[in-house]
């Protein structure tokens, strides 16, 4: 391969990926404290390399002039640019730069238009003379090189170039003195000393009266330029974003899965493996994981939705992954731990609606039970029995052996009875010794005979208090009612408080039905 085009093509490619990285940071500008004018350095690179591909590949000296001053849009700026990245890498918050954007762009604007104007207008400002090394193109990889023989105003731009890139490197090392150790010191060392690199580098244009051989200025701008970029992403995009965010998703107690754009499962953190999952391999199908198919299509649609399964409670909330062009890339699935909350909920609920003492319902649930059932069963016509029950004698018990042991007997008649009901039939402590059942879809025949087998149940074993042996005795007044005749629960409750003290007129320990 020529020599000549491998160059070229090397200079072309120059270009072409300083454009994409200026693309590239635009985009993402908030990276490394909103730097962009870091990218701008890509964007005069990319200008510079493609003027001077441009330039190696013309071969009269009118168009290696034309390509030289596209070049001169971008070279007397780069200096600029870099100070102001120096000024805004130790004052990201600064605002105030407009006007010293204007002042410091004064001469390298000045410089363009001369360039621009050489040779057309006789002047001689910038350059004097421009012609074409024939004799030294062996020297020059088979190039003849543009040679361009300075006027004053270059020596003035490059004193000023001299000047921005000292400044540079006296704000960068300004900044390593006052952290002197840690990131920002490490990158504030690395950029000063590549600041005073290239001031230094500039001095021996001073003490020649023309340009000599090929540019290489171009490609050390290359490796700078990229150095420059490491250095100031590598702690915030490259070390802290990364460990930060990877130290956030591991250190949160709550499991949390990262599902790809086909919702197979790609990666978990510890809070996963440790609350109790079965074991996932990467690349494990959603549905292999959550038998319910409406718990994965809540997750495939984004849907918030509850989950109970591994012995605990979850709200799964889902949080869509997208790439820089809006499109999906993945799902975060968080498994919000519910349980305790529910739980404790559960308690409340239990509490609200049961009896402290004997841990059956208490009146006010068993009043909104018995008024759902009537609801739902209205339109049926079933027939259901009220049973009141009443210890007899009660007082005795506690004026005889005290409150504690009278507390003692509604315990065990509440565990006697509930172990003998069926699930359906709904069973409170009405108020002191009363107790109050429902039976629903019972008839009267049905109804007495559980009545009096809850009498019996009662009646023939004696409640055993540490020592003592109690013989309790109950009375029960039972009364009769449809779901399809209208009437108040109330109405029936008192048919059946009415029965109860029918069986305690007629000497108690005995059921009364009134059908």
């Amino acid at each position: 391969m020529d020599v000549r085009m491998l160059i070229v093509a090397i200079t072309v490619a120059i270009a072409i990926v300083d454009l994409i990285v200026f693309v590239f940071l635009i985009r993402n500008f908030k990276v490394s404290k909103g730097l962009w004018q870091a990218s701008l350095l890509f964007l005069l690179g990319f200008i510079y390399a493609t003027g001077y591909g441009l330039e190696l590949a013309a071969e009269t000296l009118e168009l290696k002039l034309v390509f030289n001053h596209i070049q001169y849009l971008a070279i007397p700026f780069i200096a600029v640019v870099w100070f102001f990245v120096a000024w805004r890498y130790e004052s990201p918050k600064a605002k105030d730069f407009g006007l010293l954007a204007f002042v410091t762009c004064l001469i390298p604007t000045v410089i363009t238009i001369l360039v621009f104007l050489f040779p057309s207008v006789n002047q001689t400002l910038y350059y004097t003379n421009a012609y074409l090394d024939i004799e030294g193109a062996a020297s020059n990889y088979g190039f003849e090189v543009l040679i361009l023989e300075k006027g004053p105003f270059y020596y003035v731009a490059a004193w000023y170039n001299i000047f921005l890139l000292g400044l540079s490197a006296i704000i960068y090392f300004r900044l390593f003195a006052k952290y002197k150790k840690g990131n920002h010191a490490e990158g504030g060392l690395v950029l000063g000393i590549i600041s005073a690199i290239l001031a230094i580098a500039v001095v021996p244009s001073l003490f020649s009266p023309k340009t000599y051989g090929m540019d290489y200025t171009l490609y050390f701008m290359l490796v700078v330029g990229y150095v420059v970029l490491y250095t100031m992403m590598k702690y915030e995009a490259l070390d802290l974003k990364p460990t930060a965010h990877r130290a956030a998703f591991e250190a949160l107690e709550e499991p949390i899965l990262i599902l790809d754009d086909v919702n197979d499962i790609v990666s978990w953190n510890v809070g996963f493996e440790q609350a109790g999952f079965p074991t996932v391999q990467a690349h494990t199908p959603l549905e292999d994981l959550f038998g319910d198919p409406e718990i994965v299509e809540a997750i495939k649609t984004g849907k918030t939705v509850s989950f109970a399964g591994f012995g605990k409670n979850f709200i799964l909330e889902t949080i869509p992954l997208q790439n820089q062009s809006g499109r999906n890339s993945g799902t975060i699935v968080r498994f919000n731990d519910m349980t305790q909350y529910v739980t404790r909920i559960e308690t409340l609920n239990y509490e609200a609606s049961h009896d402290e003492l004997t841990r059956i319902l208490n009146r006010r649930a068993f009043m909104e039970r018995a008024e759902h059932y009537m609801k739902a069963k209205q339109n049926n016509q079933e027939m259901f029995a009220m049973v009141m029950m009443d210890i007899d004698d009660f007082k005795t018990v506690n004026d005889t052996y005290g409150h504690v042991i009278g507390d003692c007997v509604l315990e065990q008649l509440a565990v006697r009875i509930s172990g003998y009901i069926p699930p359906e039939v709904i069973f409170c402590r009405y108020g002191g010794e009363e107790f109050l059942i429902l039976i629903p879809n019972t008839y009267p025949t049905g109804a007495e005979e559980t009545a009096e087998m809850i009498r019996r149940l009662i009646a023939d074993r004696p409640f055993l208090v540490g020592d003592l042996q109690l013989s309790i005795k109950i009375s029960l007044g039972i009364g009769f009612g449809s779901t399809g005749v209208p009437g108040m629960l109330r109405d029936y409750i008192d048919k059946a408080d009415e029965a109860m003290y029918q069986s305690k007129r007629a000497g108690k320990n005995r059921v009364t039905s009134i059908r």
